[in-house]
């Protein structure tokens, strides 16, 4: 088996002590491979190896200077000596023709090499200037950081309509050139082959950002101005070195949330770039905050009667439009902090960047945050879009206690329950968020329908909305939400 060698960065926060980590790995396997947390590898797979690291720029110089070069321990030498001690010579006949062997093998693989190089670079740069020269140089489009063509109206200038086509070419010595190169071609390719992106470009100029409003691992939201309308802008954190990776990944979520369209899911605006790495989404200003902000403040002035009802029922609509598209599209990260309401406290969700049809060969990969994760995810198995059902039912014990799940567990002797310890109990199904005393029965039993252990066991999302509706025929009208 031949290592993958992968640099990843794992980032999360704790929803408890709201605090954010951020560490650094090397993995020797591919993402499909890589077993989850405290689980054997899947499919008779290998056991992987994952190296943690730190950052250069985590240590001063002082610390750098008191390092030292790990020496053999007196076990490993004793071991080497042991091992080769019968070889104390050897035989110079037999040598000589090794030798003269490698020499001609190593000078075929020279010249070999030498060929291929003159030849892949030819093809290299043949490739690059039929597939990413849409204005006549290839630098113009496929450097990572060279500014855009920008124009004034809603319509693209006509150098920008045709599709671009990438190819995959052989890394060789200048690999990371080449694949920033191909990665920026794919980005570029989602941003103009759809006319409805093109079509709500926004002139990067004509944003005025103010303040920002969150800041994750990976990206930012920050409030902003356009046309004198306040907007919501979410962009790549901006840093010297960002990866061509990154941008993509961001690009598509720009691609899946320019398409949708529901009035519980955060409208889009349109988006805007002067270079790949200054790529940026506008979205509608939602003035509330999130749900679990909201709650933090204000959950004793809400009643389920009044306002939780149409909180639960708006959030699980927004899923059944989600699941309803074909194939279905799975959120993957369903928490109070991705719900945002707006003055009337109508929820909208938001954030896409993990979401992904539930035909994707990959749905096996962490994602989320874990205390709103399914059981099948935090094990690595495979998953549907039921993980989101389960989800959701952890929102709904937030909006019925006003806390965050699992903010009452506590050992024997009555001290928090380490988070690590959660999760193995939540993979168990021994441990679930647990509901007030004041809870509605039909809540509670709506949510302990969606925290089924078993996938299948959970409320398909039409279900869902008809149960917490208080409807069991299909036909069903559209709930009135009182104001």
């Amino acid at each position: 088996m031949v290592p993958e060698i992968r640099l990843r960065n794992h980032a999360w926060e704790d929803p408890v002590t709201e605090v954010s980590y951020s560490v650094y790995a090397i993995h020797t396997v591919c993402n499909a491979d890589d077993p989850a947390w405290n689980v054997c590898p899947a499919n008779d797979g290998y056991g992987a190896l994952t190296v943690p690291c730190h950052r250069r720029d985590e240590f001063t110089d002082d610390e750098m200077a008191a390092m030292k070069t790990p020496t053999g321990s007196a076990w490993v030498t004793t071991w080497l000596d042991d091992e080769f001690a019968g070889n104390s010579g050897f035989d110079l006949l037999v040598l000589v023709p090794i030798i003269l062997g490698a020499l001609v093998v190593s000078t075929a693989i020279f010249f070999g090499w030498l060929y291929w190089r003159r030849r892949a670079k030819k093809s290299l740069g043949k490739s690059m200037s039929t597939t990413c020269d849409l204005a006549g140089s290839p630098q113009f489009l496929c450097g990572s950081t060279v500014p855009l063509p920008k124009y004034e109206s809603g319509t693209p200038e006509p150098a920008l309509r045709p599709t671009i086509m990438t190819t995959q070419t052989s890394f060789h010595s200048n690999q990371l050139d080449t694949y920033e190169s191909a990665g920026s071609c794919r980005t570029l390719k989602i941003l103009l082959s759809s006319q409805h992106l093109l079509e709500n470009r926004i002139p990067f100029d004509a944003i005025t950002f103010e303040t920002v409003l969150s800041k994750g691992s990976s990206g930012e939201v920050w409030l902003s101005e356009h046309r004198g309308r306040q907007v919501a802008v979410k962009r790549l954190l901006q840093s010297k070195d960002q990866k061509a990776e990154n941008v993509l990944d961001f690009a598509e979520e720009i691609m899946l949330t320019a398409n949708l369209d529901h009035p519980h899911i955060v409208g889009f605006i349109g988006v805007a770039w002067n270079t790949l790495n200054n790529l940026v989404m506008v979205l509608e200003y939602v003035p509330n905050g999130s749900l679990q902000a909201y709650l933090r403040k204000n959950a004793d002035l809400l009643s389920w009667a009044r306002d939780k009802i149409h909180m639960a029922v708006g959030i699980a609509q927004a899923l059944e439009y989600l699941h309803g598209h074909t194939p279905s599209i799975i959120h993957r990260d369903l928490k109070s902090n991705n719900i945002l309401l707006t003055d009337m406290l109508e929820p909208k969700l938001i954030d896409f960047g993990v979401s992904r049809n539930a035909t994707d060969l990959t749905m096996t990969a962490g994602v989320g945050t874990p205390y709103w994760t399914a059981p099948e995810i935090l094990e690595g198995k495979r998953y549907t879009e039921q993980a989101d059902i389960y989800s959701f039912g952890v929102v709904l014990s937030e909006l019925d206690t006003g806390r965050i799940p699992y903010y009452d567990a506590l050992t024997e002797r009555g001290s928090k329950v380490k988070p690590v310890q959660i999760l193995q109990d939540v993979v168990a199904g021994h441990l679930r968020p647990t509901f007030s005393k004041d809870c509605p029965p039909r809540i509670q039993q709506v949510g302990s329908a969606c925290l089924a252990q078993d996938p299948s066991d959970r409320l398909t999302a039409g279900k869902l909305v008809l149960e917490l509706e208080g409807r069991t025929n299909e036909k069903r009208a559209r709930v009135h939400l009182d104001k």
